[in-house]
């Protein structure tokens, strides 16, 4: 257990220090629940930020926030703004662009 909770501290410090891995990662323990209590908000935030520095990955997850209401208020449009961004990204984000087929209205 110890070796976990070292590995969380060192995961927060990196975060703050601006590692976007760092940051994104610890938005995915948050998240799903993994290795530290489940905080939504907290991942959201630490999403949007990542997001905002152009990680498809993270764009992704906090388009799935909004689409879920998982930390913020549902909002479809702002899960397919943020899904539709990743699969923009570089050669475009597979996972991105399987969810916006999935789920395009007509």
């Amino acid at each position: 257990m110890r070796d976990v909770e070292n590995g969380i501290l060192w995961l927060r410090k990196s975060a703050e220090h601006g590692y976007w891995q760092a940051r994104y990662l610890l938005g995915c323990c948050y998240a799903d629940g993994v290795v530290i209590q489940q905080n939504h908000e907290e991942a959201v935030r630490l999403f949007r930020i990542v997001a905002e520095e152009n990680v498809p990955e993270a764009m992704f997850r906090l388009g799935l926030c909004y689409h879920e209401g998982k930390g913020v208020s549902q909002d479809n449009k702002q899960a397919v703004f943020w899904i539709q961004k990743a699969a923009d990204c570089g050669a475009g984000y597979d996972e991105a662009k399987e969810w916006l087929e999935q789920h395009e209205t007509t």
